[in-house]
């Protein structure tokens, strides 16, 4: 996707952002991040430097704008600093000849970029004095905003303090969350289609033969006996409230006969058929209405070379959008459109979100950051698994505080209920339990790891021992060392190979250990086979709930206890399979819905599960108190 885009940000000391820094970003972004993080602050930072839209009083800060933690007032004099690098205009000879003096050359592949800076800083010299006069601050006083000076430069050097002409024809035109378009379109300040009307170049001529028009038409109304008399009553109705001796006369005619006026009475109806003002129309074709009509303006304008590509930044689009609305136009505009920055809370928009686009905001001890996929080293083809996992959970996972992933259907519903028993609401400390559909967690644990998205999370695995067709045992202790940090997995393969081969109760032990710090959590066989035989009441309730034949309930119930009764090894494995045959014909996300209205205490789980669940927990809130103790909110 060619086009100028944002390809780097650095936020230092600006109100929620004490150092953020992002690089090699895409053309187009999604922002997410909860309620309060920064995602408005982020579009007001880009305003700061390249909106030609926003008054240079507006580009004067207050003390409120320093981060929290620095010193009151306005931050004991250190420096608010935005840095912004543009990318994608290498081949535009009118873009390249615009942004000449800010062009920084790139190293390591990164091609042409332009950087143009905005600072906001403590006064080297007094307001009117000499440049090599340094200002003298008398101890104890506090700072005040003359103290202060806000300038923007491009380039390098900051005497290169020009940056008009680049807000103007490559800025960015920011859009807050519209709660009414329709509104909007009905006006002609705040109304997109007013640019488009003008630069439609309908000639004047045309114009005045119609104003003629109308006012013919205008006469042979209001000049018959009905309306003269309206008029005639207005007026003296109008006299005789105001005591009369006024001479003023009402009359009555068409809005818009005048030449000048006539483009601005022109509206903008859809229908199929039959048509009518977007106004009666719903509240979300108004605002894709309201979208159609942006984008075609901003492409008209980089068509007839009055732009060199501006951006667009939006916040919550989503707005009065129902879901599929959201997928279908925001899976084109973001392959589609250059320069595009969204901020949204809504997982539909995430979820056809490409992950390099996909920038996720978090609140950290030492301000907001913020997370992207770039360093974590995803291959091509995990990236698309990625995305068309995120497409079809719709993209819970970067919404989280914090994600249990899981293997199957059976964990996604006993994890939560397990979390209940504990006293825990995983939804209020803002914890998803995902589903992987499988045993590959590869790509999910790069995804959220400290390299990626940085989202705390844990895995819980079933042990898998017995052995396998093809004679492997203990696979989920395999799979475990597979996500285990890249220093450690030597030492544990040998450990498994100890429990493989000499059945190594202690190499065991040790290894299960190294997993659960590193946040994986291994089961012994599978998770219906691990709650025998603590819940097996419960387990038999569960699947008998869902037989429709009462001459079949004694079956199961039979082959579970000649499992737990079994002394030999392969009838023990014939009953095994029988038990997770039965389930898997009568469905393990039916059987473990059931299950999970029917436990009524956590001794009843094995105890991976709700480790895994504790251990989480004190990941997203340290505190180990209730959410809101912990100081969580949910958005």
């Amino acid at each position: 996707m060619d086009g100028i885009h944002l390809s780097a940000l650095r936020i230092q000391n600006f109100r929620n952002f004490l150092e953020l820094h992002v690089t090699d970003l895409p053309g187009s972004l999604v922002v997410v991040g909860e309620n309060g993080v920064g995602k408005t602050n982020v579009l007001h930072a880009l305003r700061l430097v390249l909106d030609p839209a926003l008054p240079e009083s507006a580009r004067w800060l207050r003390s409120t704008d320093f981060h929290d933690s620095l010193p009151e007032p306005f931050g004991g004099g250190v420096e608010i600093r935005i840095e912004v690098e543009l990318a994608g205009f290498s081949g535009d000879v009118t873009a390249m000849a615009l942004l000449r003096d800010a062009i920084v050359r790139g190293t390591g592949g990164k091609g042409v970029r332009a950087r143009i800076t905005y600072v906001f800083r403590p006064r080297v010299t007094p307001l009117g004095g000499a440049a090599d006069s340094a200002i003298e601050r008398k101890p104890g006083v506090p700072l005040g905003s003359d103290d202060f000076e806000a300038f923007t430069f491009i380039g390098d050097d900051e005497g290169k303090r020009a940056a008009t002409d680049i807000r103007r024809y490559a800025g960015v035109r920011v859009f807050g969350a519209l709660r009414d378009a329709a509104d909007d379109l009905r006006g002609w300040r705040r109304s997109p289609l007013a640019p488009l009307l003008e630069s439609a170049g309908v000639p004047e001529a045309t114009l005045s033969l119609a104003a003629g028009e109308i006012e013919k038409a205008q006469r042979r109304i209001t000049m018959g006996p009905e309306l003269t008399k309206l008029s005639v009553d207005i007026t003296a109705r109008l006299n005789h409230l105001l005591g009369g001796g006024t001479g003023l006369q009402a009359t009555l005619g068409l809005d818009g006969s005048d030449a000048s006026l006539l483009l601005r009475s022109i509206r903008l109806s859809l229908g199929v058929g039959r048509h009518r003002p977007v106004g009666e129309n719903s509240l979300g074709v108004a605002n894709v209405v309201y979208f159609t009509l942006l984008l075609e303006h901003l492409q008209r304008q980089r068509a007839a070379r009055q732009l060199a590509g501006e951006m667009l930044a939006i916040e919550e689009p989503e707005a009065h959008l129902h879901p599929q609305l959201q997928r279908v136009l925001f899976r084109a505009l973001l392959r589609e459109q250059p320069g595009m920055i969204v901020t949204t809370h809504s997982p539909h928009l995430a979820s056809v979100t490409p992950l390099t686009s996909l920038v996720v905001l978090r609140a950290t001890s030492a301000g907001t950051a913020a997370f992207t996929i770039g360093p974590a080293g995803l291959s091509d083809a995990e990236v698309r698994d990625l995305e068309r996992y995120l497409d079809v959970t719709r993209a819970e996972l970067v919404f989280a505080r914090g994600v249990i992933l899981v293997e199957g259907p059976t964990e996604q519903y006993l994890v939560p209920a397990a979390a209940r028993l504990l006293g825990h609401d995983l939804d209020a400390y803002g914890i998803s339990v995902l589903n992987v559909h499988g045993t590959d967690f590869g790509p999910f644990h790069k995804l959220m790891s400290a390299d990626a998205l940085n989202i705390p999370h844990v895995v819980i695995t079933d042990g898998d021992t017995p052995a396998t067709v093809r004679g492997l045992t203990h696979a989920g202790l395999r799979r475990a060392i597979g996500l285990l940090p890249a220093a450690q997995r030597e030492h544990a393969s040998k450990l498994r190979d100890a429990v493989v081969k000499n059945q190594d109760a202690g190499a065991e032990k040790e290894l299960r250990d190294l997993c659960t710090a590193a946040g994986i959590f291994i089961g012994d066989d599978t998770l219906e086979i691990d709650l025998l035989p603590a819940a097996r009441e419960a387990l038999v309730a569960a699947y008998q709930d869902l037989l429709s034949s009462t001459a079949k309930r004694h079956l199961f119930p039979a082959d579970v206890d000649a499992f737990l009764g079994a002394t030999e090894a392969d009838v023990r494995e014939k009953a095994r399979k029988k038990i997770l045959s039965r389930i898997e014909n009568r469905g393990k996300g039916r059987v473990a819905q059931r299950l999970a209205e029917r436990l009524t205490d956590s001794a009843l789980l094995p105890s991976y599960l709700t480790d895994a669940v504790e251990h989480i927990i004190t990941m997203v809130a340290p505190a180990g108190a209730d959410p809101s103790a912990a100081g969580i909110t949910v958005g």
